[in-house]
């Protein structure tokens, strides 16, 4: 005979207040030797371990200096997307003069910057006085170099964007691509949000690289232009003042470069008509010390740069943004 209704819940009452198993909750499994460190770290197995510590601060001189190596000038590999990324934006640029009276650096404080016209390089002037000027033009017809190259009648013309003649040479050790993980329309096979409102750049050289990331803010051709823009100012002011006439000799100089490489592409975005966008950009320097590197790292908004390691596993670095 078929138990009724009111048997069947008096037996399932009867099961929560009787479990068939009394051992305590907390009682864990042993951890298994051949588990990732992903899943290590989730167990909370890797807490404990020794690793180098992120520093991070405010301003450039809040930071320990450390001395660098020699860079090497020539690109090993440059990327960038998605969709030709910032190639596709700078048809005319205007720099802006540190002597301008509406322009406030970014690697400057409040409290630094007394009321008046003061100099807003004279805070970093301590620093590096050889960075690169941001100076003060009109709007100029795209803003590239063309070089021709050949012999007898037959030239080519080659392009350099941002301070880079081929943006579509990847090799094994340093590669970027963009994927988006909206859904697809059944139909066209589409993503959702077209066009893809992010940008990346890699730029690898012998012993040091440029990386950078922005992510439009909502979607659409606004946040899209945003985020391409804000790559190619920030990329190309850093390739012309670190591998240009001028260079840099510490940690300090270098973060007084990224941050005034985001006023570049903050000026680029305003010059392009975009919208908002975060940015992220990673320097990959070398130490004085041989065989030794420095991720220095500048992040506005919520896109955010990591390192991983065999011995430390993945890191953020952009702590404190």
């Amino acid at each position: 005979m078929m138990p009724g209704f009111r048997q069947k819940v008096a037996g399932f009452i009867r099961q929560l207040s009787n479990p068939p198993d009394n051992r305590p909750c907390d009682e864990k499994q042993p951890p298994k030797s051949n588990e990732c460190f992903i899943q290590r770290y989730l167990n909370g197995q890797e807490n404990g371990r020794d690793e180098p510590k992120i520093i991070h601060g405010r301003t450039p001189q809040q930071l320990p200096p450390k001395f660098l190596g020699t860079l090497s000038k020539p690109v090993l590999s440059a990327m960038t997307g998605p969709n030709g990324g910032l190639t596709t934006v700078n048809k005319k640029r205007r720099h802006l003069s540190i002597s301008d009276p509406d322009v406030r650096f970014i690697d400057t404080t409040d409290e630094d910057t007394p009321t008046g016209n003061r100099d807003a390089n004279s805070n970093t002037s301590s620093v590096n006085c050889n960075l690169v000027p941001l100076q003060k033009c009109e709007s100029t017809p795209n803003a590239v170099e063309l070089t021709r190259c050949g012999s007898g009648d037959a030239s080519e013309e080659l392009v350099v964007i941002a301070g880079i003649s081929d943006w579509e040479s990847p090799n094994t050790h340093a590669y970027g691509r963009s994927v988006s993980l909206y859904e697809r329309h059944p139909v066209t096979g589409v993503p959702a949000g077209e066009p893809i409102a992010d940008c990346f750049a890699v730029v690898s050289r012998k012993n040091s690289a440029i990386l950078c990331l922005a992510d439009g803010v909502n979607w659409g051709t606004k946040a899209s232009l945003a985020a391409k823009a804000a790559v190619h100012g920030c990329v190309d002011y850093l390739n012309q003042a670190l591998y240009g006439s001028h260079t840099v000799t510490n940690t300090t100089e270098a973060f007084v470069a990224l941050l005034r490489s985001f006023h570049a592409a903050h000026n680029l975005i305003l010059e392009e008509n975009g919208m908002l966008t975060t940015l992220t950009a990673v320097l990959v320097l070398p130490l004085v010390a041989p065989n030794r590197y420095i991720a220095c790292a500048c992040n506005v908004g919520d896109s955010l740069a990591y390192v991983y390691s065999q011995k430390h596993g993945v890191r953020e670095i952009t702590q404190g943004g």
